[in-house]
């Protein structure tokens, strides 16, 4: 008789068990908001050589000229320095208002430099510069955010003391107007070597605001014919004889 009682209980547990199964295989699984954001947020993928620069563009841009919920001429440096202290992301804050600017890191590795305008009240962002951990290229960033509108070539001219010809340094910007978007071109040939194409590292991007005066500024442009409609793929001495006649400053 025992035995027997034993033999019921053990079937009686066994399908329990069996209606448990059934039950939970037939529920979809929910993500808490709190995991979903951890799943969504790239991590550095060795396996595959992700870059770990995409991240800047994933789900970050908020409208024009805003990222990750700041504004340049909005956001005040003391909304700045609240927000960042509730981000689970950034793993560091150099707050120096006092001498025109806020720098943080995000545990990707991408920190950046909020310059702010010291001479309005509140001290508002005037410009984001991002900077990457890990090169990013052309191709990546028009793949989230689309071809940019202008090209810039900027030559600018540094004293020798060994020759008599000065040496000119080239920085170049791709820039999207309509959105407050410039992204920093690392040139890492020679200027007579160089091709402007979709494989051009990146390994800034910067936001401000939306309009053409910001961009002369906040790049340093003092010449308008430096600023140039994208044309695509082509050599850093196609684009740079269009911004100058003057030959000496082109390679």
């Amino acid at each position: 008789m025992k035995q027997f009682l034993l033999l019921i209980v053990f079937l009686v547990g066994l399908c329990l068990v069996l209606v448990i199964s059934q039950i939970s295989a037939q529920e979809p699984i929910t993500i808490t908001p709190a995991l979903k954001d951890k799943i969504l947020t790239p991590t550095v993928n060795n396996a595959t050589g992700r870059n770990d620069s995409v991240w800047v563009f994933e789900e970050n841009f908020c409208g024009v000229s805003c990222w990750r919920n700041i504004i340049p001429g909005v956001t005040t440096s003391s909304e700045l320095t609240s927000d960042l202290h509730l981000d689970d992301m950034v793993t560091s804050i150099s707050d120096v208002s006092d001498l025109g600017f806020i720098e943080w890191e995000y545990e990707h590795g991408v920190w950046v430099r909020a310059n702010l305008y010291r001479d309005l009240v509140g001290l508002p962002v005037s410009d984001l510069t991002i900077n990457m951990p890990r090169y990013g290229t052309l191709q990546e960033v028009i793949s989230y955010i689309g071809e940019p509108s202008h090209i810039a070539i900027v030559a600018d001219t540094s004293p020798d003391m060994t020759s008599t010809k000065p040496t000119i340094l080239y920085r170049i910007y791709f820039i999207y107007s309509g959105q407050g978007i410039v992204l920093h071109y690392l040139r890492t040939q020679a200027p007579s070597q160089a091709n402007i194409t979709k494989t051009s590292l990146i390994d800034q991007v910067i936001i401000v605001e939306s309009n053409t005066d910001n961009f002369m500024t906040h790049l340093r442009i003092h010449d308008s014919n430096s600023l140039l409609t994208w044309q695509g793929d082509n050599t850093l001495i196609y684009y740079c004889n269009l911004a100058y006649t003057n030959s000496e400053f082109c390679p």
